[in-house]
């Protein structure tokens, strides 16, 4: 399992639960209370055991500004006739829910090149997610796509999103569709009567959309700059991932630790 940041702090506060929970005196849990593996302390923690870290950076794709702005300033010019609540952005993004990051702290006493990274690393389960929000950060409810038609896990519980199914859990045109009559839609009838804005990239499976009603009105980005104009893709969709693997990494500590190892 990877070590980074978020593994070092969720296993801080590990210990913190199972020291308490094992305290055989009241001011044992007090002392052990005020503990929250706070940012300073993961800073001090990896300092403190000469910890070193290499992390991997991605960059936009090139955009020919000039090539765009026109239709870039249209689309401004017609946003501001609108309030921020009633402008949404819409996009989807793939999801490797299993995956772990490929950053991890080293001890002193590893090599750099000897060690290796685990499957889990490069796991390729996915499902892809719809996510739209407004300019105030009003947010559409979350939808998936996987490849079972029917989740194990929602025969339990029912399922608490919207989901679709495609062969390989892709956005095409039928299921964009889908999630246009029974998600946005919806969500727009249910918080406003106003005419509302959604931006998009151009992409084939956004084509043929109609609202009825004629309250929503879609604006498409030109081809090629959703990397560096797409309000999505300004780090909305990218804090959202780096939360999914916070918990996934904390749900990883607690099934790997326990009271008695702590000791």
């Amino acid at each position: 399992m990877p070590v980074n940041r978020d593994a070092i702090q969720a296993f801080g506060r590990k210990a913190r639960r199972a020291l308490e929970n094992a305290a055989s005196t009241d001011a044992e849990r007090v002392q052990y209370s005020g503990f929250n593996a706070s940012e300073g302390w993961v800073k001090k923690f990896v300092k403190r055991n000469t910890l070193h870290s290499r992390t991997l950076h991605g960059k936009a794709g090139s955009v020919d500004d000039e090539a765009i702005a026109d239709r870039l300033r249209v689309i401004r010019e017609t946003c501001a006739q609108y309030a921020p609540e009633w402008v949404y952005n819409a996009d989807e993004t793939r999801l490797c829910y299993r995956i772990m990051p490929k950053a991890t702290y080293l001890a002193p006493s590893e090599l750099k090149k000897t060690v290796r990274g685990v499957k889990r690393m490069r796991a390729k389960d996915r499902v892809t997610a719809y996510m739209a929000t407004s300019a105030s950060g009003r947010k559409v409810p979350l939808s998936f796509i996987g490849t079972a038609k029917e989740p194990r896990c929602f025969k339990i519980r029912g399922s608490p999103i919207e989901y679709f199914s495609q062969k390989n859990a892709w956005s095409d045109a039928r299921v964009f569709k889908l999630w246009w009559l029974q998600v946005f839609l919806p969500h727009v009838r249910s918080v406003t009567s106003e005419k509302v804005i959604l931006i998009m990239d151009n992409h084939g499976s956004h084509a043929d959309l109609v609202d009825p009603k004629e309250q929503v009105k879609i604006l498409e980005l030109p081809p090629n700059c959703t990397s560096k104009h797409q309000p999505m893709d300004a780090g909305i969709i990218a804090a959202w991932k780096v939360r999914h693997r916070t918990k996934l990494l904390r749900i990883r500590v607690d099934t790997m630790t326990s009271a008695a190892q702590l000791r």
